[in-house]
């Protein structure tokens, strides 16, 4: 109405007084297309301004979006060569904008504001003026609800959003695919997935195609919530309905994916890029290396890097840190090197993860010679150890009793300025307690005491262990009263060292006393702690408290397994109950817990220790029956026992066994 009426003015000033042409105007003129109630308004008042030319001119001007500007409008007004028809045609005008179509501009003007208010992120703002407007009944434009509805979403006020976009849809004519592009994209950006998902159901239910931007950044959406199989799902029902899904949408898949514990998933989808020859991105390929193997998936993942070098995909520092991680927790030690060696040879530098990693695989390992050349070799290089690699180092210098070694690397990191923290210090403290250095232990212990954030509960509980484990009961539960003093509060781990340490110095009362306490203390047993005590019951004999613990260890939610009970039979074994271990094996079968061979081996030790020397023959001869092979120890076992029973033939029939399953297993191998 208001483009109108700016028509309406400027086919007027171009006439030349004349009447007729101005009565034409609103008379039958089908271009115009003004309702006729409208157009006899304007015409009568028009006709009767040309009849009375008795009205003042005002100082009235047409606002800049009528088609003309104010200052263009103020200029004729005043000039002195404008008609007196053309001045009675700009007041009766004027008199139409501020009577005739006082509502209609007031709306209009106020949709437009809104509008210019959601583009300069005043959403708020506009979100005002239309319930202001809602509230007296009166209809914002399309484009207002379209702006506002957006803007809301984006702000994340869904619950507002969504209303108006229900508005939309009401007044008729709304269910078009940009809207709900548009709508679910926000909702999508802002994290609202339940809402973006029903908006997605309902353009389909209406026959709507949405565009491929929309179906991107929704899935991008459930992606970043962590619900990739969702994501996985909608990818794979838009490839049902014959749409190719753009490869935005498979960068986001195979990041999801990857992260998610769907690797394989991703690997596929990452050849299905590949495949479309699209531009190819060193992330995805890092991504999915790192699920594969991160899921176990080893061989997958070297033959995607082997992928990678045929496509000309470069692999990088990253990539190579994932496959040698890999490759060490694989424990295949060459291979893991050999990259290590192809990475400095391609000029990738390693970097301080890539040398802790290996000094902690190998370390582990028990290959400490090869983890100090590699520490060496990062020394060299001029890479600083930080503190992981440092109490990396610490951990496998003291697994092989290299602690003067692990001293001296301590006087280098305080050289470095780096600050040994809780860790460093319970690995050195467990290091010195393994070298039977106790002195050593609690002077350095404590050295640190006082060392605001370095000793902590951990730190208390490697103490207490070491002492436990050495023996010195009455100094552990010293240093467990110190460390309640202080307010740090004993976890399961503490109080299960401690157990541990009374039930071996034989002091089971008192053992079973501190088990009852940590309950009372609202410290809950572990599978460790019943572990602790049904072995020490099995080791003193006491059927009955074994069976009591497993009782209550199951009632607790702790369900017994095969190393659970390959311990108590150790423990029968030791107080030499043999009914006690025959009834508990019988008990194991009955409730068809899983059997393994180190289990079996303890069963054997057991039988054999207690004279029965048959129920231990007849035990290995069913270790297969079992699904069990035997092995080095197994053959070790029976053939000690048969022979110290005198059953020397029996145990030369087990040791020919024995040599024909090397011979079997050697030949299986070679045909391999």
């Amino acid at each position: 109405m208001r483009l109108l009426t700016s028509s309406i003015v400027g086919r007027v000033l171009c006439c030349k007084h004349t009447a007729s042409a101005v009565s034409s105007l609103f008379r039958g003129n089908k271009r115009t297309q003004v309702c006729p109630s409208i157009s006899q308004l304007v015409g009568l008042r028009l006709l009767f301004v040309l009849k009375q030319h008795r009205a003042e001119v005002s100082s009235w001007t047409v606002h800049p979006r009528k088609g003309v500007s104010a200052k263009k409008h103020e200029e004729l007004v005043s000039s002195d060569q404008m008609s007196e028809f053309h001045r009675k045609c700009f007041a009766s005008m004027r008199w139409y904008a501020s009577e005739g179509m006082r509502g209609d501009d007031d709306v209009g003007s106020q949709s437009l504001h809104i509008c210019s208010l959601c583009r300069e992120g005043k959403v708020n703002e506009a979100y005002l003026i239309f319930k202001e407007l809602r509230d007296r009944n009166q209809r914002v434009s399309t484009n207002a609800h379209d702006s506002l509805a957006f803007g809301l979403a984006r702000l994340g006020q869904v619950k507002d959003a969504a209303q108006i976009f229900v508005e939309l849809k009401a007044s008729g004519g709304m269910y078009k695919e940009t809207m709900y592009r548009k709508l679910i994209w926000n909702l999508s950006k802002a994290g609202y997935v339940e809402e973006a998902s029903r908006f997605l159901d309902e353009s389909r239910q209406l026959g709507l195609r949405l565009s491929m931007e929309g179906f991107t950044a929704y899935i991008e959406c459930l992606v970043q919530v962590g619900q990739s199989n969702h994501a996985y799902a909608v990818y794979q029902k838009l490839k049902s309905s014959g749409r190719v899904p753009c490869v935005s949408i498979l960068h986001h898949l195979v990041l999801g994916l990857s992260q998610n514990g769907e690797s394989r998933k991703a690997f596929l989808l990452l050849q299905e890029i590949i495949e479309r020859g699209a531009e190819l991105c060193l992330l995805l390929f890092n991504a999915v290396i790192k699920g594969l193997t991160n899921e176990g998936h080893l061989e997958d993942a070297l033959t995607l890097f082997e992928k990678m070098q045929m496509i000309k995909v470069q692999p990088d520092l990253i990539t190579y840190n994932h496959i040698i991680h890999a490759l060490g927790k694989g424990r295949n030690f060459s291979k893991a090197l050999g990259f290590f060696a192809e990475m400095k040879a391609q000029g990738i530098h390693p970097n301080v993860h890539t040398y802790s990693v290996l000094v902690d695989v190998l370390g582990k390992n028990g290959l400490v010679t090869e983890a100090y050349e590699v520490w060496k070799e990062m020394r060299h290089d001029g890479v600083t150890p930080n503190l992981i690699t440092y109490n990396t180092m610490f951990d496998a210098l003291g697994r092989a009793g290299y602690v003067d070694a692990a001293t001296l690397v301590l006087e280098e990191m305080t050289a470095e300025n780096i600050s040994p923290d809780m860790y460093t210090f319970s690995i050195l403290i467990r290091n010195l307690g393994k070298a039977r250095k106790l002195a050593g232990a609690k002077a350095l212990f404590e050295k640190v005491m006082d060392k605001m954030g370095v000793v902590n509960v951990v730190t208390y509980t490697t103490m207490i262990t070491v002492l436990c484990k050495a023996g010195e009961i009455d100094e552990a539960h010293e240093y467990f009263r110190k460390m309640i003093s202080a307010g740090h509060v004993p976890n399961v781990v503490t109080f299960t060292a401690l157990i541990s340490g009374l039930c071996t110095a034989g002091m089971l009362d008192k053992g079973y006393a501190l088990f009852q306490a940590m309950k009372d203390v609202e410290c809950s047993p572990n599978f460790a702690t019943y572990r602790t005590m049904a072995r020490a019951y099995a080791e003193a004999g006491i059927e009955d408290r074994v069976n009591m613990l497993i009782s209550e260890m199951r009632a607790s939610g702790i369900e017994p397994d095969r190393f659970f009970y390959s311990s108590v039979l150790a423990g029968y074994k030791k107080s030499c109950k043999t009914d006690a271990a025959c009834n508990l094996f019988e008990r194991i079968r009955v409730e068809a817990i899983e059997i393994d061979t180190p289990l079996l081996n303890t069963m054997l030790g057991v039988l054999l220790g207690g004279g029965r020397t048959d129920d231990a023959y007849n035990c290995f001869q069913e270790m297969n029956r079992f699904g069990c092979t035997p092995d080095q120890q197994s053959y070790n076992i029976i053939c000690y026992g048969l022979r110290n029973a005198g059953r020397l033939n029996d145990a030369h029939v087990i040791e020919e066994k024995r040599k024909l399953d090397i011979v079997k297993g050697w030949r299986h191998s070679s045909t391999l």
